[in-house]
C-alpha cells in the first residue's frame, strides 16, 4: 500500500526489526537506574516524553493490551499532539477489560454472561461455593490469567496462589469465579470488530475453534486449529454490543454456546488486535488498512462479507504472541503436546494448504521469524547453563 511503518519496541532487537515492511525502528532508551528501558507500565510518563519528541507522526497502531491502555489514557495529549488513533476512551476500555465490570454491564443491557462471583478475600469463597456449579474458572479481574477449579475444596488453595503470585500488585489480587460451561471446543466463537469514532461497526468476521489443547487438569487452553465461519446468530446477537459500550478502534469477543438456554455467552473481550490478525486479512477483511483509515478519519464502506473456511493453523506452541519453537520442542518432550495432536494439526494443514494461515509469519517476510527462533533459542537453553 506504500504506507511506510515505525514501530517502537523496549526490546533491543525485536521481530519487526528485521521485517523487510518496516521503514524504521525505534528503541526506546533505558529507564531509571539504567536497569530497564521506558515502557508503558514501569515508566508510562517517560514513555510519553519519549514518544512525543522522537517519534515521526503518524498513526499509532497497538499491539498489546498494555499498549492499548496506555495510548488510552494518554488520548488527548497524543492527537493534540498530531498523533492519529482510533481506539475508545479510558472509562469505556475499563469498562470492558475489567471482568467484574464487564459481566455486571453485560447483565444490566441484556447479553448473556455466564454467572459471575467477584472474590475479593478469602472469606468470600464460601459464598462462591454457594452460589456457583462446579466446575468454575477463576480469574484475575485485569489479567489473562485464569485457573480451572474443578470442586468446592479446591477453590480455597487455587485462590490462596492467585494471592501468593498477584496480591503485591496493584488491584490484582481481586478475581472473579465465573461458572464453567460445558461443551467442547466448537462451542467457543470469536467475532472480530472494527468501528469508527461513532461506535458503528463497519467490518466484522467470526472464528469458530475447531480444536484446542487440553491441559492436565482438563481445562481447554490455546486454539490450535480454528477456520472463519458466518454464526449468523451470533453475530445478530453481539454486535449491538459494541454501540451499547460505545467501542471505538478493533476488538475480538470470545463466547461460548452454553446449550442449555441456547445463548452465546461472552467469556472476554480483547482491545487489541489479535495475534491472528493474518486470519482477517486472508478472509478479506483488511483490519490494518481500516484501522488506518479511521485513525486519519477518512470514509469507510461498510464490509459484512468475508470468506468462509479460511483456516488458522497453530503450528507452534508456547507464547502466542512470539513464535518460540524451541519452547515447543520443550512441551513436547515433556507430552503436554502429545504426538498425536501435532499431527492432527499437520493434517489439518496438508488438507486444506490453500486456505490456511498459519502464526509462523510468511514467505514473503520471513525474517521475523527466524530472528525468533534464533534470539529466544539462545534464550531458552541458557537458562539450563
Amino acid at each position: 500500500m506504500g504506507i511506510p511503518i515505525h514501530a517502537l519496541s523496549n526490546m533491543d532487537r525485536p521481530a519487526c526489526h528485521f521485517s523487510r515492511f518496516t521503514t524504521t525502528c525505534h528503541t526506546t532508551p533505558t529507564g531509571q537506574g539504567g536497569s530497564a528501558r521506558h515502557d508503558n507500565v514501569h515508566e508510562p510518563e517517560s514513555l510519553l516524553t519519549y514518544l512525543v519528541d522522537h517519534v515521526e507522526r503518524g498513526v499509532l497502531f497497538p499491539g498489546t493490551d498494555a499498549n492499548v491502555r496506555f495510548l488510552s489514557r494518554h488520548k488527548r495529549r497524543l492527537l493534540d499532539e498530531g498523533f492519529h488513533l482510533c481506539i475508545p476512551d479510558e472509562a469505556v476500555l475499563t469498562k470492558a477489560v475489567n471482568k467484574s465490570d464487564l459481566a455486571d454491564f453485560c447483565a444490566e443491557h441484556g447479553f448473556p454472561v455466564p454467572r459471575t462471583v467477584v472474590v475479593d478475600s478469602v472469606s468470600d469463597l464460601q459464598a462462591v461455593a454457594d452460589r456457583l456449579q462446579f466446575p468454575v474458572v477463576l480469574k484475575g479481574v485485569f489479567m489473562k490469567n485464569h485457573a480451572f477449579v474443578a470442586s468446592a475444596d479446591a477453590l480455597p488453595h487455587t485462590y490462596e496462589l492467585f494471592l501468593r503470585r498477584f496480591g503485591g500488585k496493584t488491584d490484582q489480587c481481586r478475581a472473579v469465579a465465573q461458572e464453567w460451561i460445558p461443551g467442547p471446543p466448537e462451542r467457543f466463537a470469536k467475532l472480530y470488530v472494527v468501528c469508527d469514532e461513532q461506535s458503528r461497526v463497519v467490518a466484522h468476521h467470526t472464528l469458530r475453534r475447531v480444536r484446542v489443547h487440553v491441559r492436565r487438569d482438563g481445562s481447554q487452553g490455546d486454539t490450535l486449529i480454528a477456520k472463519t465461519e458466518k454464526i449468523q446468530s451470533f453475530i445478530d446477537r453481539w454486535l449491538p454490543f459494541f454501540e451499547a459500550i460505545r467501542w471505538v478502534g478493533v476488538a475480538s469477543l470470545e463466547c461460548k454456546y452454553d446449550e442449555r438456554d441456547g445463548e452465546y455467552k461472552i467469556i472476554e473481550i480483547n482491545p487489541r488486535p489479535w495475534a491472528i490478525l493474518k486470519v482477517s486479512v486472508d478472509c478479506g477483511v483488511n483490519v490494518p488498512l481500516l484501522y488506518y483509515r479511521l485513525a486519519l478519519g477518512k470514509p469507510v464502506e461498510r464490509q459484512t462479507q468475508f470468506a468462509e473456511d479460511q483456516y488458522y493453523i497453530r503450528l507452534l506452541w508456547g507464547n502466542i504472541d512470539v513464535p518460540e519453537p524451541w519452547r515447543s520442542l520443550g512441551m513436547l518432550a515433556t507430552r503436554r503436546i502429545t504426538l498425536r495432536e501435532v499431527w492432527r494439526v499437520y493434517r489439518t494443514l496438508i488438507r486444506n494448504r490453500r486456505r490456511v494461515s498459519i502464526d509462523v509469519g510468511s514467505l514473503r517476510d520471513p525474517w521475523p521469524t527466524v530472528a525468533c527462533m534464533y534470539y529466544y533459542g539462545v534464550r531458552y537453553f541458557t537458562r539450563w547453563f
